[in-house]
């Protein structure tokens, strides 16, 4: 490969985070294929070893595989475990359920380290690392570097079950195979999924909480060797682990997720309008797009507020983990339960996003650290001008709005929830949005009923 070693230096630093998240994550252990002896390659030696088994072209990978682990499991195995490569066929390990695979043989690993390793042994001493994390791993590398992906023994088929809306449906030509998405489902699943089959019931013993929902129709035990994939019967199989419903809306594959049950973080939040239409926006005082969407698409939703068609909601989502930010928007939330007035709260936001915006196109900030300084500022000018003490009893609900918030998946601003009275499905969107939107989503549900 040419460059190796600049590739390689590029290649850890993308994706050394990926590692934690995938590898060292902390849960159960599951069964394992049989295998009889192991025959290492002698870089392996006698002692501790983490041995990286790969399929025939797909050197580079196992390559960059075996450096990465050598670099982020150092601290979770013993002092002068060594890190060894070598063929499926050379090893005698040809029937692992996911290629290249990694297996440990150390005792005294770290305890993060073991639950992230299957229970059983292959060849009586190496244990597989779960082989969901692997396959994920390895996937996020090969795609970022135009390697070829990982290779998998067990097939499938993909069942989505949408959403009652066209938001909480999926972009079938995103599903195509060979598509990106279809291979981190492929990682997700520890098969390859050779087909997709769309349809608006679930499967007899799924109780999907979000649409779209997705699992795999296979007749291989697809949760061997996986606890994050559980079997539901009839050879149908879901993630545990990951909610493919967030996981379609972040990577743009489905406009929204649809779930049942009130939205988070409402209670003791200001609330504009009376319409059955009722728009909730989360947000971040130091936000940009938070800051475009008062600007340029709010002026919309106020005309659907004014016409009676719609209650928009206003909700503390904090991201920009900052005192002076957070200070913002309890002052704030202080202010409206000191006044019981949502209209006012509304023109504060909207003056402050205002400097926000001001902020962002000023030069002269050059650093984070200023950044949040002139965030200060702000939070002074708003605490003479109002007169109230951002440390009332209702500051708390900043927090556990934007607590609930993130438990329901809502991880970014501006984020929106969007329901009709009296419904008990609400819909969740991520990032701006423009008026028109918001226009026909409006017309869309009032269509529905």
């Amino acid at each position: 490969m040419r460059g190796k070693k600049l590739y390689l230096v590029v290649a850890l630093a993308a994706v050394a985070a990926l590692v934690a998240g995938y590898v060292l994550y902390s849960k159960t252990g599951g069964k394992t294929l049989g295998a009889g002896a192991v025959t290492a390659p002698a870089e392996c030696g006698s002692g501790p070893a983490v041995l990286v088994v790969y399929k025939k072209g797909q050197e580079d990978l196992a390559m960059l595989v075996e450096e990465l682990l050598k670099r982020q499991l150092v601290d979770h195995l013993p002092q002068g475990t060594r890190f060894c490569r070598a063929t499926a066929g050379d090893t005698g390990l040809t029937g692992l359920r996911v290629y290249p695979a990694i297996l440990v043989r150390a005792e005294n690993v770290s305890a993060m380290l073991s639950s992230a390793l299957l229970n059983e042994t292959v060849g009586g001493e190496w244990r597989p690392m779960r082989y969901d994390y692997t396959a994920a791993f390895e996937t996020q590398i090969a795609l970022q570097f135009g390697l070829p992906l990982p290779v998998y023994q067990y097939r499938a088929r993909l069942l989505v079950v949408e959403g009652s809306t066209p938001l909480a449906t999926i972009d079938q030509a995103a599903l195509e195979p060979g598509s990106r998405i279809m291979a981190l489902l492929s990682a997700v699943f520890v098969a390859n999924i050779t087909g997709v089959e769309y349809t608006k019931e679930p499967p007899a013993g799924a109780n999907p909480s979000s649409l779209p929902a997705a699992y795999a129709v296979s007749s291989d035990p697809l949760d061997q060797g996986v606890p994050g994939v559980q079997r539901l019967g009839d050879n149908v199989y879901a993630s545990t682990d990951i909610d493919l419903a967030e996981v379609f809306l972040q990577l743009g594959v489905a406009k929204a997720v649809e779930k049942t049950g009130a939205p988070p973080g409402i209670e003791g939040h200001p609330a504009i309008g009376s319409g059955r239409m009722h728009i909730a926006i989360y947000e971040d005082f130091a936000c940009p797009y938070c800051a475009e969407f008062y600007n340029k698409t709010f002026p919309a939703i106020k005309e659907m507020i004014d016409s009676g068609q719609v209650t928009f909601h206003i909700v503390d989502l904090i991201v920009h983990l900052n005192e002076n930010v957070t200070k913002l928007h309890k002052l704030l939330l202080c202010y409206y339960n000191a006044t019981g007035d949502p209209g006012a709260y509304l023109d504060e936001a909207i003056r402050i996003y205002s400097e926000v915006a001001k902020l962002y196109r000023d030069a002269n900030i050059t650093s984070t650290a200023e950044f949040y300084n002139r965030i200060g500022a702000i939070l002074e000018e708003e605490k003479a001008r109002l007169g109230v003490d951002p440390d009332c009893e209702a500051a708390a609900l900043v927090d556990k709005a934007t607590h609930d918030a993130a438990q329901a998946g809502l991880r970014g601003t501006p984020s929106f929830a969007i329901w009709v009275e009296g419904s008990d499905r609400v819909l969740y969107i991520t990032g701006y949005r423009d008026a028109e939107f918001f226009k026909q989503l409006v017309e869309s549900l009032q269509q529905q009923g």
